[in-house]
């Protein structure tokens, strides 16, 4: 693993961890439809210059890559946004440090879903990391 990567990783865990606190914040004054959707408008509404700015590159790019690509970023959006709504309601039921732990357990359904789908390889030391840390997850939300 190189270590721009991992610095990617240390900085993705990072925001990810103080933006659940907002966002267990947000659902504390908002239900979470509200939060779901108003989450979408402030992003859009932020990301809009980079939008306009990013449109030729990306749409130069789509229309170079083969025709899966669409359908492959349909799916991503599609998943990470359900998932995230359904994030919400599991928050606003159930207090951060138990809704985020649980919801963050999905490497282990990521671990056997790349050995089928992406042909990735499996290893020992894949698995049983990425049961220590579903195992880590289980232990918190007891």
């Amino acid at each position: 693993m190189s270590y721009t990567a991992l610095g990617f990783s240390v900085l993705t865990v990072f925001c990810w961890a103080v933006g659940a606190i907002f966002d267990k914040l947000a659902v504390r004054h908002l239900p979470p439809a509200a939060t779901f959707y108003s989450r979408f408008y402030l992003l859009f509404i932020l990301l809009l210059p980079l939008l306009v700015l990013q449109w030729d590159p990306t749409r130069r790019a789509f229309l170079m890559a083969d025709r899966n690509a669409v359908f492959f970023v349909l799916g991503s959006v599609a998943f990470t946004v359900s998932g995230l709504f359904f994030y919400f309601h599991a928050l606003s039921g159930l207090d951060a440090s138990q809704a985020i732990p649980l919801c963050a357990s999905y490497p282990l359904l990521t671990f056997f879903l790349s050995l089928f789908f992406l042909g990735e390889s499996f290893t020992w030391s894949k698995l049983m990391g990425t049961l220590m840390v579903v195992g880590g997850i289980f232990c918190l939300t007891r």
